[in-house]
């Protein structure tokens, strides 16, 4: 009985594709946490388009191929941004407002490479009273407000504090080391970086979420 041959695979480019779109892909990312860091480092008007590719090791076109102009490629970087803020909500929505807390306070700790909180800060030195995706980052920011409002309704928080000012306050604690480590080594003696200040600024942080429920003031 004669064997039947398999039918050699008919290769339509397909596979092929799939590779060339997700290197696409990472290549893009790589550009855009690039940008990120300088523009958080340097600001944006110190930035080129060049200094970018000149870092991340492509051809300034390359840049303007996925983001057409360096406005786009800011815009881009807010957008990731945005992007980041709501996948933090997301991540720790349903957390007792304790855990909301340490959790957002320790993220950066956590994730030391990223620059988001300091782009954040460097934005806020340019302020010209409008920013990019305004309205959109207002909403995902604004979940940290429905967090407080929860636990006031739980009894978690306070309900005579002002929710926004709460969740303004955890923000501040959040990026406070991060955006003024001098301010860190000369108040503590300690390196935001170090075991020690880790140590004392998470209990610190514990403490103070206690003082914030009903009657703990008296």
């Amino acid at each position: 009985m004669p064997t039947e041959r398999a039918t050699p695979r008919q290769d339509d480019g397909t596979s092929d594709d799939r590779v060339h779109r997700e290197r696409g892909r990472l290549r893009r990312e790589e550009i855009l946490l690039e940008a990120a860091n300088q523009f958080s480092m340097r600001g944006l008007d110190a930035v080129s388009v060049e200094d970018v590719a000149k870092e991340v090791g492509c051809n300034k076109s390359l840049v303007y191929y996925y983001f057409g102009s360096k406005d786009g490629l800011r815009d881009a970087v807010m957008e990731k941004l945005l992007d980041m803020t709501q996948n933090i909500w997301t991540e720790f929505r349903s957390a007792t407002f304790a855990d909301w807390v340490r959790n957002t306070t320790e993220w950066s700790r956590n994730h030391p490479n990223i620059p988001w909180l300091r782009l954040t800060a460097r934005e806020g030195l340019s302020d010209t009273g409008r920013v990019v995706l305004e309205e959109e980052r207002a909403r995902a920011i604004g979940e940290s407000t429905r967090v407080v409002v929860r636990a006031q309704g739980s009894g978690e928080v306070d309900s005579e504090l002002d929710p926004e000012l709460v969740a303004l306050l955890v923000l501040l604690l959040t990026m406070g080391p991060v955006t003024i480590p001098q301010m860190v080594r000369m108040l503590t003696g300690d390196s935001p970086d170090s075991v020690r200040f880790h140590e004392r600024y998470s209990a610190f942080i514990d403490a103070l979420v206690q003082r914030l429920a009903p009657g703990s003031a008296t």
